[in-house]
């Protein structure tokens, strides 16, 4: 709605929106009563619009003896729109009537040409509020009237509804009311009728089991307001219902249950598990807390409990040699009995690093540590020690099928991956296509780079163990073994 101190000079009607009735009834019916429909207003005010509130009045032509349905639509909140919704007989020749009265004290007024409010169906019509001067060329608006089909005289039968208006602020009231009768009301002892006023996504009302009450706008956006009504028929109950759908302005209310524009979490105090405990404004988390019992932002774990979990709740890592995992204080692991300890520490390459470091005779020495550690003495780097992370895994797992697999021919480790092909149709081969048995190994510790190309550099895991095997070939013939 348009609110200005321009001179208003017409208002014009717009879209009438619909809705649907839904109808559970279990019981029997007589004769139907397929005559309800609804009348659903919305109205748009042209520039220099301003009033508080703007009066509708529905009259049906035939046939006679309906009653007019009239109410006033309060339009002083700054998003309410001038709009509402209404039950109607089907009926012909109806019309639709609107007034209101300027802040300047100019009257207006408008009533549409004749229209059908037929069960089950839509009808549109125009409608002009003119205020004080002329019809304006622009601005007209349309009113849709839907039917609806209300089923068996013995389930609850909504006679009116109405909500106004169909727009507000978060946090301002809609009027909303209602009407029922039930032809076993007053015919069967005991039976009466309820009514329950519910709201979605939310929303508060005033007194959700009146006939009329207020709804309280709760959560922003598009909203749907249902009144049920049931009867409480034996051996089954019976009951109607009606959506209303209304618009919430703006406005962000903490502690509604949902998580608004602007919030972070809601309602306050709401605990989410890995995140923490929602601040009083729904708009941060508050501090972690160790030893609330509660796994919070920055936290490992909680409470503390002097083993796997710290005094300040972060968890406390146990090496355990033999788990396939290496961990803090471990060389290796798990254990082999070759390379590893039980206790998961590196057993020394005694024979290589004896031809290594001494040049043992009866053979040919292979560098087997990588460029920058050539040469050491130091065993914390030697080999596969060298490496780190893959390389250091795809090395030991090489070396070690090279060693138990004997597959070389004396100090060359190529069988171990061409198998008994020659060196032609290996060199041809893709290495994945391999029958060396220690094939799969060299493609993975090739680590997507060519195998062959590897075969002898000593910043690779494939040229390390292929020169570490070698070198045990050759410490063995000078009498160590391993």
């Amino acid at each position: 709605m348009i609110r200005n101190s321009a001179k208003l000079t017409a208002l014009a009607a717009a879209t009438l929106l619909g809705s649907v009735v839904t109808v559970n009834c279990s019981k029997g019916s007589g004769s139907d009563d397929k005559t309800v429909g609804h009348v659903s207003l919305d109205l748009k005010l042209a520039s220099g619009a301003t009033v508080s509130s703007v009066h509708y009045l529905i009259h049906a032509g035939m046939p006679s003896g309906i009653a007019d349905v009239n109410g006033d639509i309060n339009i002083s909140d700054v998003n309410s729109t001038t709009s509402a919704f209404h039950s109607f007989p089907a009926s012909t020749g109806d019309v639709v009537t609107l007034t209101a009265m300027t802040s300047t004290g100019t009257s207006c007024t408008g009533t549409s040409s004749p229209f059908a409010v037929t069960a089950g169906n839509t009808a549109s019509v125009a409608v002009t509020l003119v205020c004080g001067g002329s019809v304006p060329t622009q601005g007209s608006g349309s009113v849709g009237i839907g039917g609806t089909i209300v089923e068996g005289d013995n389930c609850p039968l909504l006679t009116s509804w109405s909500a106004s208006p169909l727009q507000t602020s978060v946090g301002a009231t809609i009027d909303v009311s209602g009407a029922a009768t039930d032809a076993d009301v007053g015919v069967i002892p005991g039976e009466s009728l309820t009514f329950a006023w519910t709201a979605s996504p939310g929303g508060t009302f005033t007194n959700a089991a009146a006939l009329s009450t207020q709804f309280t706008c709760g959560v922003s956006g598009a909203n749907t307001i249902t009144l049920t009504v049931s009867d409480n028929h034996v051996p089954s109950a019976c009951s109607t219902k009606i959506d209303i759908p209304v618009n919430c302005v703006g406005g962000v209310v903490c502690g509604n249950g949902v998580v608004e524009a602007g919030e972070v979490c809601d309602p306050a105090g709401s605990y989410t598990s890995g995140v923490g405990i929602c601040a009083a404004d729904c708009k941060s988390y508050l501090p972690a807390v160790c030893g609330n019992s509660k796994l919070e932002t920055g936290e490992q774990c909680d409470p503390p409990n002097g083993t796997t979990c710290s005094a300040t709740c972060q968890t406390v890592v146990q090496s355990q040699c033999g788990n396939n995992v290496k961990e803090a204080g471990e060389d290796c692991d798990p254990p082999n009995g070759k390379t590893c300890d039980n206790n998961c520490k590196t057993i020394p390459e005694s024979a290589c690093q004896m031809c290594e470091i001494t040049n043992t005779t009866g053979g040919t020495c292979f560098q087997t540590s990588n460029t920058s550690n050539a040469g050491t003495t130091n065993y914390a780097v030697f080999g596969c020690n060298g490496f780190s992370g893959a390389d250091f895994t795809n090395c030991v797992a090489l070396i070690g099928c090279l060693r138990s697999n004997h597959c070389g021919s004396g100090d060359d480790p190529t069988p171990c991956l061409c198998g008994n092909l020659s060196t032609g149709a290996c060199a041809t081969t893709p290495p994945a296509n391999l029958p060396g048995v220690c094939a799969s190994k060299y493609v993975t510790a090739a680590a997507g780079g060519d195998v062959f190309g590897l075969f002898f550099s000593t910043d690779s895991p494939i040229g390390i163990s292929n020169n570490l095997y070698s070198c045990d070939v050759d410490a063995c013939a000078s009498g160590v073994c391993l």
